[in-house]
């Protein structure tokens, strides 16, 4: 029969063992990618346990976890100069793992973690259409075409890697599968496949450029055979943005710009078609004096 550590009186049950936070969090881990998590993910975890959360927490019990702790180790993050982002990632992974261990039962609440403002490191730009392709003219023409697919489209570099010649639909490209950091394939990002048009120019290249292959081999490749990477295409981008003068990251030249794109097409002909419905000779003094936002709305 177990006895009290304190008293020594009789217990109907076992005390719990010590529940020490570094070998619950491994486990944690460990079952998030038995169950399919990708890897980027989880290595992401394990680094923000190595470098911050074990060293502060040690081998403390979880369950000893109160929000002073959770405060103290938040000033402690503060202490180091980190950049906001990666506070904010280290205090989410944390929670994260306590609310696991909630849903097991093993703790009783999870304390309150403080909120953490996320400061912008870069800021986001984009580029029209003549931007774009003044980027293109620096990069080496066996490289072209796949960064006309990425601007065209807007889809992810993991994304466009991964596509194969059975991939190509009549007008377009269907994605359906990404690349992961260690270069296996898996389901994009959200899960779902999709399909995304191209111009007229651009998709006869591309089916010009597959007819001899088979259905399952990569639509784009090396020489060597193997398909591109998302960090080989970062680096013959970057060296066409030094060559351009423009400096912009890929997925902001091509996703960011799609969306910017078809958003500043959008406004340009909702303004015009506010200024016909009352006949006004500029949008201007429609948009000052008529069509009102949403906080003057009574």
């Amino acid at each position: 029969m177990s006895r009290c550590p304190t008293c020594g009186a009789s217990l109907l049950f076992s005390l719990k063992a010590e529940r020490p936070l570094s070998e619950l969090y491994n486990h944690w881990i460990d079952g998030l990618e038995l169950e399919g998590r990708s890897y980027i993910y989880t290595q992401h975890l394990r680094q923000r346990g190595k470098d911050h959360i074990f060293p502060f927490f040690g081998k403390a019990d979880v369950r000893s976890i109160r929000a002073i702790h959770v405060q103290q180790f938040y000033h402690s993050l503060l202490k180091k100069k980190l950049a906001s982002k990666t506070v904010k990632h280290v205090l989410d992974a944390l929670r994260a793992f306590l609310n696991y261990l909630l849903g097991l039962d093993e703790l009783e609440g999870v304390p309150r973690f403080p909120r953490v403002a996320v400061k912008p490191v870069r800021e986001k730009g984009w580029l029209d259409r003549e931007g774009q392709e003044k980027i293109l003219g620096f990069i080496p023409v066996k490289h072209q075409l796949i960064f006309r697919v990425l601007i065209e489209t807007g889809v992810r570099m993991s994304e466009v890697c991964a596509l194969r010649k059975k991939d190509i639909r009549d007008g377009g490209v269907l994605v359906r599968r990404a690349f992961d950091e260690r270069g296996f394939t898996k389901e994009t990002k959200t899960g779902a496949e999709f399909f995304r048009p191209l111009s007229a120019e651009t998709f006869a290249l591309i089916f010009s450029a597959a007819k001899n292959k088979f259905p399952d081999a990569w639509l784009f490749n090396q020489i060597s055979g193997s398909p591109y990477s998302r960090h080989l295409l970062y680096e013959i981008w970057s060296r066409a943005c030094a060559k351009a003068g423009i400096k912009i990251a890929p997925s902001h030249a091509s996703r960011h710009s799609k969306a910017s794109q078809k958003r500043a097409a959008l406004e340009e002909r909702m303004l015009e078609e506010l200024r016909h419905e009352l006949e006004h000779s500029s949008a201007k003094t429609t948009l000052k004096h008529y069509a009102l936002g949403k906080e003057q709305k009574l």
